[in-house]
């Protein structure tokens, strides 16, 4: 058995890991400044541009091969590997997510309120309209609304600044994770 591919693999992702977790970090420490009319405006930082284009590459290249695994399974009758056949569609959804969340969502905020837009939904919230603000490790950052879940980065330019008017609107989860991000850099 060859293990070189294994080995390039592993030493790829010890590479790669810590300069996209430096790119990630390093921009979201960066401020936004509100635009004239008081909009500031969460941005994309080089960092989350280069994983979504990652998880774009990831997404077309297992749908081609989940395309393949089916189709060679159930109309051609050939045998195909079984892992592709059950890791292939939740992978796709899995990467298919991290492109709609990043490259798909877009946000703002002044002081009445959030505006949210996404491929398919686009709304307004207010603050008070805004349960908290819940930080998983599986599935990201977002805030619950009365219209539902406002998917939000915290690795985009900006998000500090949410953070504090969050805050300046006693949103729950909203203080603890200001604590855990900030406590640091002082």
């Amino acid at each position: 058995m060859d293990v070189s591919p294994i080995i390039s693999g592993l030493l790829g992702a010890v590479v790669a890991l810590p300069i996209m977790g430096l790119l990630l970090w390093s921009g979201k420490r960066k401020t936004a400044k509100p635009d004239s009319e008081g909009w500031t405006v969460l941005n994309n930082t080089v960092g989350l541009h280069i994983l979504a284009t990652l998880f774009a590459i990831c997404l077309a290249l297992f749908l081609v091969v989940t395309g393949v695994s089916l189709y060679n399974e159930f109309l051609l009758g050939n045998d195909s590997p079984r892992g592709l056949l059950f890791l292939g569609p939740p992978l796709v959804v899995l990467f298919g997510f991290g492109v709609y969340g990043i490259w798909g969502v877009r946000c703002r905020f002044n002081k009445q309120g959030i505006v949210y837009r996404a491929p398919f939904k686009s709304l307004f919230v207010e603050w008070h309209q805004i349960d908290k603000l819940v930080e998983s490790n599986s599935l990201g950052t977002y805030l619950t609304t009365s219209h539902g879940r406002l998917w939000i980065s915290k690795y985009r330019h900006g998000f500090s600044e949410l953070l504090a008017e969050l805050c300046r609107h006693d949103i729950p989860g909203a203080e603890k994770l200001a604590w855990y991000e900030f406590s640091d850099d002082e």
